[in-house]
């Protein structure tokens, strides 16, 4: 996890914190626990703006994604459907069906950025951590302030510096295994997203198992209510238009088309084989 420098604008790194001077008093000295306890207090509160900071990017970037994988999924289910019933004056259609599968495609990249580069799980992650710390840091400093009543004349007993003292050193070690566990969640994270990578990099790209048979009809002028198409045993569907381009599984298949034309019904099959990666014409005459 990438981490901001301190006290700059954009910082890499949450750098650590020098909460013991040097030659620093023993005796119970308010001024000594004063600072140690302000020191505590800027650990947790320097970590908290850099979640608060770090998490506006993270939080737009899955947002974006996750909205334009949405419209992918929105537009491959409406594309179809258009594509059937609007058609151009000469019967033709206003653009290929095989658009549907670019937007699932689509879709599915911005959903593989998103987990690849974590942004969505980032910005869960940075949002509890600091939702923690800032639990953390108010308990630290109402419990600070519970330890001050019991001071006499402002200045603690040397019990009271100790109380004090391991206070502040427990909520300090609170805070940094606070971050810690957050850094090796993005650890897990990314190795996993690593590991999948590769794992599909080496695996067949799913494309190149998929094919396409793009058919032309004539014949069919006279059809006023569509035509029918099936593939195989599929169900027919109704198609207008003269042509078709129907996504398939590569091997052989059979194409079936149907209209009534006037009083008449018509049908045509062919029968046509498709390889991996590549679409197959078919021209039916009905």
């Amino acid at each position: 996890m990438d981490k901001p420098p301190r006290n700059t604008a954009h910082r890499a790194d949450l750098a650590p914190v020098a909460l013991l001077a040097p030659g620093a008093p023993a005796q119970a000295d308010p001024a000594a626990l004063e600072r140690l306890v302000a020191g505590a207090s800027a650990r947790a509160t320097e970590a908290v703006s850099w979640y608060l900071s770090a998490k506006r990017g993270k939080a737009r970037w899955a947002r974006l994604l996750r909205v334009a994988a949405i419209f992918g999924v929105a537009a491959a289910g409406v594309i179809p459907v258009v594509v059937t019933l609007i058609h151009r004056e000469d019967g033709s259609q206003l653009f290929n069906a095989a658009w549907a599968s670019i937007a699932i495609a689509g879709s599915a990249f911005c959903v593989a950025l998103d987990r690849f580069f974590g942004f969505s799980t980032a910005w869960i992650r940075y949002m509890t951590t600091e939702l923690e710390i800032q639990r953390q840091l108010h308990a630290f400093q109402y419990d600070g302030q519970f330890d001050r009543v019991g001071w006499a004349d402002g200045r603690p007993t040397a019990e009271q510096f100790a109380q004090t003292l391991g206070r502040c050193k427990g909520f300090v070690q609170e805070i940094d295994k606070l971050i810690q566990q957050e850094t090796n969640l993005w650890v897990v994270e990314f190795q996993d997203a690593l590991k999948q990578v590769d794992e599909a990099s080496r695996a067949k790209p799913a494309a190149a198992a998929q094919a396409a048979i793009n058919i032309s009809v004539s014949g069919i002028d006279a059809a006023e209510s569509g035509w029918l198409l099936a593939i195989d045993d599929g169900t027919p569907a109704v198609r207008f238009g003269k042509t078709a381009a129907v996504p398939v599984l590569p091997g052989m298949h059979v194409v079936s088309v149907s209209a009534q034309v006037g009083e008449r019904r018509r049908t045509a099959e062919k029968a046509v084989s498709v390889t991996a990666g590549s679409a197959a014409e078919v021209a039916i005459a009905l």
